[in-house]
Parts: C-alpha cells; structure tokens; sequence
C-alpha cells in the first residue's frame, strides 16, 4: 500500500513535470450575447497558456446550432466541451465573464460530482451569485426596445449600433436567449457546494453590483479568495486587456508555484515514510 502511494506521487510529480514546461489550457466562458471570438485576441498576450474559447450553441464558431434557453443545458453544454478537452493528469484553469463567470460555480458542481479532476484555478469575471435575484422584469416579458434599454445601462455598446436593424435581428436574439437562461438560473448552496480549487474575482470598480456578490462568491471555496479590481465598469477589461492578461499569467504563475512546492513535499513526505 505505501509502495502504491509513493508511486502515485512520484507519477503525478513527473505528469507535473511534463506540463510545467508547456501551455496551461485556460477555457474562456463567454459573458451574455457574447462569443469565443472576442478571446482570440487574449492569444497574442497570453503566450505561455493554451487559450480555449468556449461557445454555447448559436454562439461564434457555432453560430449554425440553435440558442439554447434553458439553463440546465447550457450548464451541460459547456461541461461537455471542458471535459472531452481536459485529461486527469492534465493541469487546467477556467475564466468566466459575467454569465461566464456565474457558469464557473455550476460547471465546477457537475465536475465535482462527477470525480473529475478540478481546475487548478478559476477566475469569476463580473460574476453575480447562483442566488441573485435580478432587478427587473424577465426578458422574457420584455418587448425589444426595452431590452435594448437594459443593455445600453450595462455599459459598453453604443445605443445607435444597438437601434441599428442588423443588431436587432442578429444579435438582440442571443442576447434575449442568453437572459432567459440566467432567469432560469438554479439556486445553489455554498454549504453544500464547496470547491477545492484556487479562485480569483476580478470586477472592475464602477461594476457595484458585482463587486457586491464577492463576498458570497467566496463562500463556495475552501481556500482563501483573492479580489482583484480595475477601474471601470462592467466590461473593464476591454479598455485594460493587457494589463488583465498580465495579472491571469501571473495568478496561474503563482498557482503554479504554490501547487508544485505541495508535490514536492509530498513527495518527500511519502519517501520518508
């Protein structure tokens, strides 16, 4: 039995070894109306991680599949992409904006209890909590225009590129499914969902309303969460894209070290032993 354990330690030091030296897959989950594309652009920045853009179907490369609008399915969907992609001995990180960063709590749940391997470290990005109620009427209940309003306030598009009829009929439509996922979002219990896994928040400053979730967004993991703010608001990053870059290399740097120090003493734990 010890010489099994030593074993296992030894094979996931060298499995480490291996990937230290190589890319760090880091799956990006796309805030809502968004798409994979906006994070090829993360590629010419973050040159030392396997940058792995995830779309949900009607989204970017899979712009062909219908919208999906419930929300147990989109969950499913992107837990399926990370899974076929990622191995047990394989290091992996998960970034999420906005909806992206909210399906970042789910997808870990159905890695945890599935017995998958968790990520090294994921990173919420102007995340709410599972239990957020919003503060409006579902858009589900809400004609164009007052869609269109809603989006204009969260900052970022233009209201004469939003009232163009291109975006009305191209995009307004994903958007309306992608919040009609989040209004059938599922509660869940940071009691009862706690995560083994390093986790970061970014938000930027002006973005009150997701700085106010961070608190509670904390409770879902074991280990202490670090907070990390830019100026601006909701979409802070755009304006700032190299400056967030650096800081995601760096965290996983960080991470890196932390989680190779631990094999290191395990290993010379179970040699001893």
């Amino acid at each position: 039995m010890l010489h099994e354990q030593h074993l296992d330690v030894i094979a996931f030091k060298k499995t480490y070894k291996v990937y230290r030296g190589e890319k760090m897959k880091l799956f990006c989950l796309h805030h809502a109306g968004g798409n994979g594309y906006s994070y090829y652009q993360w590629k010419r920045i973050l040159k030392n991680q396997d940058i792995i853009p995830i779309d949900l179907p009607g989204h970017g490369s899979r712009i062909e599949e219908d919208l999906l609008v419930d929300f147990e399915e989109a969950v499913d969907d992107i837990f399926k992409q990370i899974e076929s992609k990622i191995n047990n001995c394989e290091p992996y990180a998960i970034w999420g904006h906005s909806m992206g960063g909210l399906f970042i709590l789910y997808i870990l749940d159905k890695i945890k209890k599935n017995s998958i391997k968790m990520p090294r470290l994921v990173i919420l990005s102007g995340a709410s909590t599972p239990n957020e109620k919003p503060d409006r009427k579902q858009v589900s209940q809400m004609d164009d225009d007052e869609l269109i309003d809603m989006i204009y306030n969260q900052g970022g598009t233009a209201k004469s590129l939003l009232q163009t009829p291109e975006f009305k009929e191209c995009f307004l439509p994903i958007i309306r499914a992608d919040y009609t996922i989040l209004d059938n979002k599922k509660e869940l219990d940071s009691k009862e969902s706690q995560f083994d896994t390093r986790a970061f928040i970014f938000n930027g400053t002006k973005d009150i309303s997701a700085c106010e979730c961070e608190e509670e967004l904390k409770q879902f993991f074991t280990e202490e969460v670090e907070a990390v703010h830019y100026d601006g608001g909701h979409f802070y990053f755009e304006s700032q894209l190299e400056n967030v870059c650096h800081k995601i290399e760096e965290v996983i740097a960080k991470t890196n070290k932390v989680i190779f120090e631990e094999i290191e003493s395990e290993e010379e734990n179970a040699i001893n032993f």
